[in-house]
């Protein structure tokens, strides 16, 4: 008996730059077999890069950011609108700080940090934007209810009170 001859195809030459590869698929276009052209990451519409020549100025950051807010309200995200017009924004570096009251707001703001970022970016045209989210330290102010803490504070305000309060020997509580 005498032994099959084994053959081997020759491998075709494929230039790396020919083949295009998609950033995004979908798997109805593969069970289907017509992939959607545009989406291939060899395409010539580079997304992801912007070139800004000039520097940009903090009211550039702010009108970028209040449109994306007025955007966002007009989808009905009301609450994202509200905490991106009433927080703190400043610029400095290519660093947007953005500056909360309360930990709701960070929260709701963590979690769509990198879209708000996406947004701002293509708005400025300029990929060395980062951002960076921080809550304000508020200081607790309470509010006096009984006569002798409306006393104290009144004495904080004007200390001449105290004063009185022993020459004439008064008594605070009612």
């Amino acid at each position: 008996m005498e032994e099959p001859e084994i053959r081997t195809a020759a491998k075709p030459s494929i230039n790396i730059q020919e083949l295009k590869f998609k950033s995004v698929f979908n798997l109805n276009e593969i069970k289907n077999g017509n992939p959607s052209p545009g989406n291939e990451v060899n395409s010539n519409k580079d997304e992801g890069q912007y070139e800004n020549a000039g520097e940009l100025k903090e009211e550039d950051v702010l009108n970028a950011v209040r449109s994306y807010a007025e955007k966002k309200q007009e989808e009905g995200a009301k609450q994202l609108f509200v905490t991106l017009t009433t927080s703190t924004i400043t610029f400095k570096d290519n660093v947007i700080s953005l500056y909360l009251t309360n930990a709701t707001q960070m929260e709701k703001i963590q979690n769509m940090k990198q879209e708000l970022l996406d947004e701002i970016r293509k708005s400025l045209k300029d990929n060395r934007v980062s951002l960076e989210v921080s809550m304000t330290k508020t200081e607790s102010v309470t509010k006096a209810y009984k006569p002798s803490d409306i006393f104290k504070t009144m004495i904080e305000k004007n200390p001449a009170l105290n004063d009185l309060k022993k020459r004439f020997d008064l008594e605070i509580d009612y």
